[in-house]
Order: structure tokens, then C-alpha cells, then sequence
């Protein structure tokens, strides 16, 4: 069964400030541990055949949109921040009110979530496997859902926004 998660696993962190490099930091997480840390290439190629699209709702992770771009392969997007975000419910509760209420698309779904909820200087973004899926992709059973790339070509379409509503 095809899915889409919505996380907010623990606080993101820019890891490497000299290469930008993020990871999320799960529950009991320690300074200069690995342990209860999630980064790019731990779940790179996992979400194959499971998830076609993953909300990443911790500050920071999307910063490092080209590495997090592994986590794709045949999922079709990761979505999240790029800076300090609060956790808000309203979020998931919006993201699915607009996806199942209104034709709109994965990305404009997220675009727009993002903006309602968030209303700041708070910056999301986007990472899609593929352009014509951010185009297209709409929920399982609310419209049209693009094929899996195959093969993979490591191409990727990314997208970043202030969340002040104009």
C-alpha cells in the first residue's frame, strides 16, 4: 500500500556547518553521538515501493536538499524546512483538509499548508523525484499519481518559499 508519512521525529540540525550537511535528532539525543540521529543516507533507497511522499516536520533537514535527495530513488518526494520551524498540528490537519477538499497537487497542497500555518519567516521546502511528479501528483484516490522514475538518473526538482502569506 502506497503511503505518505508526516514525522516530527525530534528536532533537525545543521550537523556539518562546513558543508551544510543536516540530521534530525531523535528523543535522548546526545552532542557528538551518532546513536538517535537520522541522517540523509540512513534512509537512503529505504522508502522504495512504501512511501511515495514524506513530511519531515523538524527545523533545518531540508537545508541540505542535495543530499537528502537520496532518500528519493523511487519515492516521489520529501518535503520539510529549511529553518527553525515550531511544531504545529495545524499542519498534517491542513495538508489533508486541502489534499482531499480541493484538486490541488501534492507540491501546491504543501505550498499552501505551509503558508496557512506558518504565516512567518519560516522556510519551507521541497524535494521531488522528478518535475513532472511535484507537477502532478495528486494523494492516492484524489487524482492523478505519476509513475515511479525508473530508471533512476539522480535528477531531482527542488523548490524553497517564505511562508508569509502575500
Amino acid at each position: 500500500m502506497k503511503r505518505i508519512s508526516i514525522t516530527t521525529p525530534g528536532h533537525g540540525r545543521v550537523d556539518h556547518e562546513e558543508d551544510d550537511r543536516t540530521e534530525i535528532c531523535l528523543r535522548d539525543w546526545e552532542s557528538g553521538e551518532n546513536n538517535r540521529d537520522v541522517r540523509a543516507q540512513d534512509v537512503a533507497d529505504k522508502w522504495d515501493k512504501d512511501n511515495e511522499w514524506v513530511i519531515i516536520h523538524s527545523c533545518h533537514v531540508l537545508r541540505d536538499h542535495d543530499d537528502w535527495k537520496h532518500a528519493l530513488k523511487y519515492s516521489h518526494a520529501v518535503m520539510g524546512f529549511e529553518t527553525i520551524v515550531q511544531r504545529d498540528p495545524e499542519l498534517p490537519d491542513k495538508f489533508f483538509e486541502y489534499a482531499t477538499n480541493e484538486d490541488m497537487t501534492v507540491y501546491d497542497v504543501y505550498h499552501k499548508a505551509t503558508i496557512d500555518t506558518f504565516g512567518s519567516k519560516v522556510t519551507a521546502a521541497v524535494i521531488f523525484d522528478t518535475e513532472e511528479q511535484k507537477d502532478n501528483d495528486h494523494l492516492w484516490g484524489e487524482g492523478v499519481v505519476m509513475p515511479d522514475e525508473h530508471p533512476d538518473d539522480g535528477e531531482y526538482y527542488y523548490d524553497s518559499w517564505n511562508c508569509i502569506d502575500d
